[in-house]
């Protein structure tokens, strides 16, 4: 599959070029200067790497989960060849013992850790998320246009695959547009035809999401199979997605004419059960949903931090403006040049669509909904606030998702949350990825996400910091520059109530 088959996948699980990437980093003198700073004397002491999470170590603790490109695979899921010794590589960097659970091969490196232990009433929980080791593929819909309109016609017959092939009646800018996408097409067409192959098999893309909801429409509240809707379709349910789900692919005669959701066989005797860990496309795999579940809800700390390599509230789709009964489209980019000659008007919902940007929680509806119930429920115990701090998208922001109808409402199922949730997205410290990004397109906020104007985000290098002041019960959300360390966003919340003073 394309996974293997060089030169589109040769990068996957090549545990070598890991190594010595992670190595190039630990013995980067900015980093080295930084381990020194958390880890006095750990040379001195032969602790290389340091042991991040002993305070005997390190002083100031250095907690860190993975994203994609330290999971060797960029934007990479589960399919990951040799993703258990990618694992071993990352945790040796992080100076994780070799007996911590962590190393086992069937988990991923999700854990918990607790600051300020023996301080009584100034703890802090911290919930390091793996979003790569047990993630299902892109669900299909979010690529599927994209891939049988407009990349795979291109990367089989080049301009005529779109009926273009007539150069001469193209304009400026629709030229330019069709260049940019025949080189993408060359670039993802293999990706696109291993992706579209996932419909129908175990790889390329995840076909969970779409047939869950095509039950659930189908049979809304059932009266018939109550408890499986709640399991299936419901995601505000504590039972939503609690076990694995199958379609049964031959429904006894006389039942609804259709498919119904069945427990899996005990025994795991059906083959599609190896896939089927929960009834929708996964981020994090049931085991660690689970978890959470339990840990966030058992936890007595005033303040629990969800640390999530993927953005969790990034671009959500919005109704339609013109028609609310449905969601707005989302066309990719620029793609209205090449459905559109000569400036037409055109349906955008009948254009290739790129609903979320490949990657982060908004591609992954079902599982961004139920990890916002474990959060919601939580937080409605009364225990502390939750705060979520993420990357990733190379610039950074503030963002909270508030009680109450909004313009976000509909996409998160958030109008009778207990308490804001806020996001904090810090990304990143290298003029690589910080850069001098303007607020188009693809960086504004119509959906008032953001705890400041529309535009305001942090360009350049960044980096995140919490301040708590104990006494005053109150946390302060910064966005500082990279450079010179000044404060450019804050928010401030109390502990208390977790919402902003």
């Amino acid at each position: 599959d394309w996974l293997h088959i060089p030169p589109h996948g040769c990068h996957a699980g090549d545990i070598d070029h890991a190594i010595t990437r992670m190595q190039a980093q630990l013995n980067h003198p900015d980093y080295a200067q930084m381990l020194e700073f958390m880890c006095p004397g750990y040379l001195a002491a032969g602790n290389f790497p340091p042991a991040g999470d002993d305070p005997q170590v390190c002083p100031r603790a250095i907690l860190g989960t993975w994203d994609d490109h330290d999971f060797i695979w960029n934007n990479g899921n589960g399919r990951l060849p040799n993703k258990h010794l990618a694992k071993q590589v990352f945790l040796d960097a992080m100076g994780v013992s070799g007996s911590s659970p962590r190393r086992s091969w069937d988990r991923g490196i999700e854990w918990q850790y607790r600051l300020n232990e023996g301080w009584p009433g100034r703890e802090v929980d911290v919930f390091m998320l793996d979003e790569r080791y047990n993630r299902d593929p892109l669900p299909c819909e979010v690529r599927a246009g994209y891939c049988n309109d407009l990349i795979l016609p291109l990367y089989r017959e080049g301009a005529a695959g779109l009926n273009l092939s007539d150069w001469s009646s193209l304009t400026t800018k629709q030229r330019a547009t069709l260049q940019k996408y025949l080189q993408r097409s060359r670039e993802h067409g293999p990706w696109c035809a291993d992706f579209l192959a996932g419909s129908a098999a175990s790889e390329g893309c995840c076909s969970k999401d779409q047939k869950m909801r095509r039950w659930c429409d189908s049979y809304g509240m059932s009266l018939t199979h109550p408890a499986l809707w709640q399991e299936a379709c419901n995601a505000s349910s504590p039972d939503f997605g609690g076990r694995a789900l199958v379609l049964d692919p031959e429904p006894q005669q006389g039942t609804q004419k259709y498919l119904v959701w069945v427990p899996r066989p005990p025994d795991g005797s059906e083959a599609q059960d190896m896939r089927m860990d929960s009834p929708f496309c996964e981020v994090l795999g049931g085991q660690q949903r689970r978890w959470l579940e339990t840990a966030l809800a058992t936890s007595t700390a005033p303040l629990r931090l969800l640390v999530s390599g993927s953005v969790l509230f990034g671009r959500p789709k919005l109704l339609d403006a013109e028609d609310p009964t449905k969601e707005e489209a989302r066309p990719c980019e620029d793609v209205g040049d090449l459905f559109a000659p000569n400036g037409s008007d055109v349906d955008p919902h009948t254009l290739p669509q790129c609903p979320c940007s490949g990657d982060d929680w908004e591609c992954y509806t079902q599982a961004q909904k139920a990890l916002l119930g474990t959060i919601v429920r939580a937080m409605g115990n009364g225990a502390g606030c939750t705060l979520v701090l993420t990357g990733d998208y190379h610039w950074s922001d503030i963002k909270v998702v508030e009680p109450g109808k909004h313009a976000y409402t509909h996409a998160y199922h958030s109008e009778h949350n207990p308490f804001p949730i806020y996001q904090v997205m810090s990304s990143g410290l290298t003029t690589e990825t910080g850069q001098n990004w303007s607020c188009d397109d693809y960086r504004r906020d119509p959906a008032g996400l953001r705890d400041h104007p529309e535009c305001d985000f942090a360009r350049g290098p960044s980096f995140g910091m919490l301040e708590i002041d104990w006494d005053s019960r109150v946390v302060n959300l910064q966005i500082r520059n990279g450079n010179g360390g000044h404060v450019v966003l804050q928010s401030s919340i109390s502990l208390d109530t977790c919402k902003k003073i």
